[in-house]
């Protein structure tokens, strides 16, 4: 094992400049995200859909559950999701 001495330049920002990266990272995320989000919420939402479904039929409490679940947390997802930007001009 090698102990190798750097030096590091390292310098302090302001709270406002790393408020603004962070906003800037989280703006890239969004970006790069943008083109799969929407095709898994709807392919959640089908799947919760059809548990819902056919724990109906089947009168299973788990299944109906797991079914209402599921599109719950689709929904809350592509709130969070959509309301992203405006979270971030908050800050």
């Amino acid at each position: 094992m090698f102990l190798v001495d750097v030096a590091t330049n390292t310098s302090s920002i302001t709270a406002a400049e790393f408020a603004q990266r962070v906003a800037d990272a989280v703006v890239v995320l969004i970006n790069s995200v943008s083109g799969i989000i929407v095709p898994i919420a709807t392919l959640s939402l089908l799947v919760s859909v059809v548990l819902l479904i056919v724990g109906s039929f089947t009168q299973s409490s788990k299944i109906k559950k797991a079914g209402a679940s599921g599109i719950g947390a689709t929904v809350l997802g592509l709130i969070v999701y959509y309301a992203a930007p405006t979270i971030i001009s908050l800050f």
